[in-house]
């Protein structure tokens, strides 16, 4: 059994125009796709398509594309690579869903090749107003344990403090005893925002399953509401600039339903531009 749970931390630092950094304690389920049927039956703490403490659905990732997860990424991967050869093993690093709700702001299919090394990343971001959006990276040569660095260009509305220009730099520098994952973005080839996620590797088991109950026992309702203070934040405290959500995207996202609160941020957002217009 590979799949793994990482327990560390999450970091941003925006450097421009005024410096702001936060970081918070996270952890991420590391989980060979190959192995979901089989660690559904063995833990009963988590489920894969069914109810349980932890749980994931086929339908939670890439709802734009059909099948199962794997022939979801798969799909994903030819989209932008035609020529590419099919993984033979994919690493999902998620954030579970947690009593059934859950809100990943990023997850990472990482597809090894035939020779055990990384060729590929499958990057689903989604933003708070309910919409998704995959980039695929490739590269050649790699290792069993790191890719990157990967350039690729920003696409998609997340953050209504950043416009939709620059360009991402992509690298996961250590999978195996640790996490490191690092995502820059560069606007005018200066960096702008410096993020990343690292954690330390334990077994998937029970006990860590049960450890994680008592350690993040609100996580799920966290995630959120960290973005909702981190925003307040950038507004009040350091005066940055909204940027409004565009209208008619140059390439579209793949939109859900709407939430009540991602209806609310767009009103906030739309408030919050007026009222500093006047």
């Amino acid at each position: 059994m590979t799949s793994a749970i990482y327990r560390g931390s999450v970091w941003h630092k925006r450097t421009r125009p005024r410096e702001h950094e936060f970081l918070y304690p996270a952890f991420v389920f590391a989980l060979e796709l190959d192995q979901l049927a089989q660690l559904n039956k063995l833990f009963p703490l988590f489920g894969f398509n069914r109810r349980a403490i932890f749980s994931l659905k086929d339908s939670d990732y890439l709802p734009h594309l059909s099948g199962d997860i794997g022939a979801r990424v798969w799909a994903a991967l030819q989209i932008e690579n035609p020529d590419i050869v099919r993984p033979t093993r994919i690493v999902l690093i998620t954030v579970p869903r947690y009593f059934g709700y859950v809100f990943n702001p990023v997850s990472f299919f990482i597809c090894f090749n035939d020779t055990g090394n990384i060729n590929a990343v499958v990057i689903e971001v989604h933003n708070t107003f309910g919409e998704t959006f995959v980039y695929s990276p490739v590269l050649a040569d790699q290792t069993s344990s790191s890719f990157g660095p990967a350039k690729f260009e920003k696409q998609f509305y997340v953050s209504p403090f950043l416009s939709v220009n620059g360009e991402y730099c992509f690298h996961l520098r250590d999978l195996g005893t640790a996490l490191h994952i690092q995502v820059d973005l560069f606007q005018d080839n200066n960096l702008k925002l410096a993020t990343n996620l690292t954690g330390k590797s334990e077994p998937f088991s029970k006990s860590a399953l049960l450890r994680l109950l008592f350690q993040f026992p609100l996580s799920a309702l966290l995630t959120m509401t960290r973005i909702q203070w981190q925003a307040l934040r950038l507004y009040f405290n350091k005066q940055l600039r909204l940027f409004n959500k565009p209208k008619t995207p140059t390439i579209s996202p793949h939109a859900a339903r709407p939430s009540l609160i991602s209806k609310l941020r767009l009103w906030i957002l739309s408030f919050g531009e007026n009222s500093r217009e006047q």
